[in-house]
């Protein structure tokens, strides 16, 4: 037994408020545990820690195994397992439940909290809950929330515009430590979901952008035309950027094409470069001064304050994108200079 690892999975319990006598429900899928191991996801061992660290707090864990085909977007767990709303929310803690599932919303809307634990071991140290994470991030998703106009720029020719008039700002620390709450362990980010058909411009992924669902860099910019919220064309001129292309017309539904969601990092222990190496793409996501992109289903949502989504895109696909050197702009306020990758409006930082 790895005391390290049972030490930091209780500290992450804790975090998340997991106390005696409530009920811990572990998702236990091939995506997340089982053989072939997927990479960067926990090891098989990590129900073992998952349990023995519940039992420390004095919670018992019920564990469900469920194949990796029914964690697909949308209604999958409830196709697969008829009964598994009214099991989730009876929970009190989830962890690693998919978070573009029905059947989570109607969990969190009844109270349940849900953590996401995934990721190499090196990642959760590097990447677990700090305070400067909590601050900027809830500082962030708070400022985000007010605002109505997002605007994204970057060398390589970017300049998008999106509407976000009336959605939420959500912020991500790595504890689920109230009610309807939602986070990941692996920390640091701001978010919204901008309005479905209100992107327009152009989009650039640059090279050493993150193309987190492929699990590899950009290697040469792919100009994306983005009219009334969807991508209208493609352009580049290798093969990152046509696997790229090819993974959101895969479904052949251009609810896949639409954003998703959009916001900045938060974590300053970040590494880029592990999001390649150690197949940790939670790096990509949450390193302080970047930029998460999304394009896809933004239907997940909760009750918490400054949490959740609230989008109206159910595509079939989610697709995230980890951009660097971009500058962010709300209500044409500058918050995040993309050259310095520094927050940088005194509501933020």
């Amino acid at each position: 037994m790895d005391h390290g690892l049972l030490s930091l999975i209780t500290n992450l319990f804790k975090l998340s408020k997991l106390k005696e006598n409530e009920t811990l429900l572990v998702f236990e899928n091939p995506m997340f545990s089982g053989a072939p191991l997927a990479e960067g996801r926990p090891p098989p061992y990590y129900n073992q820690v998952f349990q023995m660290a519940a039992e420390s707090l004095g919670a018992r864990m019920i564990g469900i195994d469920i194949p990796s085909g029914a964690m697909k977007t949308g209604t999958g767990l409830e196709e697969f397992f008829p009964g598994i709303v009214d099991i989730m929310k009876k929970a009190d803690l989830i962890v690693n439940c998919d978070l573009y599932q029905t059947a989570h919303n109607a969990a969190l809307k009844a109270g349940a909290r849900s953590i996401m634990i995934e990721g190499p071991t090196s990642a959760q140290w590097r990447l677990g809950p700090t305070e400067e994470v909590r601050r900027l991030s809830l500082r962030g998703a708070e400022f985000l929330q007010s605002a109505k106009k997002i605007r994204m720029t970057n060398k390589y020719g970017t300049d998008l515009t999106l509407d976000k008039t009336g959605r939420k700002g959500s912020a991500g620390y790595g504890a689920a430590d109230e009610p309807g709450r939602w986070d990941n362990t692996e920390c640091g980010q701001v978010g919204c979901a901008p309005l479905e058909d209100s992107a327009n411009g152009t989009l650039v992924i640059a090279p050493g952008d993150g193309l987190i669902p492929l699990g590899m860099y950009a290697t040469s910019p792919t100009k994306c035309t983005v009219k009334d919220g969807k991508i209208t064309e493609f352009d580049s001129s290798d093969g990152t950027g046509k696997m790229f292309e090819l993974f959101l017309k895969k479904f052949k539904d251009e609810r896949s094409l639409i954003t998703s969601h959009v916001g900045w990092g938060t974590n300053r222990g970040a590494d880029w470069t592990a999001g390649f190496t150690e197949k940790s793409g939670m790096d990509w996501e949450v390193m302080y001064g970047q930029i998460l992109f999304a394009f896809g289903i933004n239907t997940y949502d909760s009750p918490a304050k400054l949490n959740g989504l609230g989008g109206k895109n159910d595509a079939p696909s989610h697709f995230d994108i980890g951009m660097r050197n971009v500058s962010f702009y709300l209500d044409d306020e500058l918050v995040l200079d993309g050259e310095k990758e520094e927050l940088v409006h005194p509501a933020v930082k």
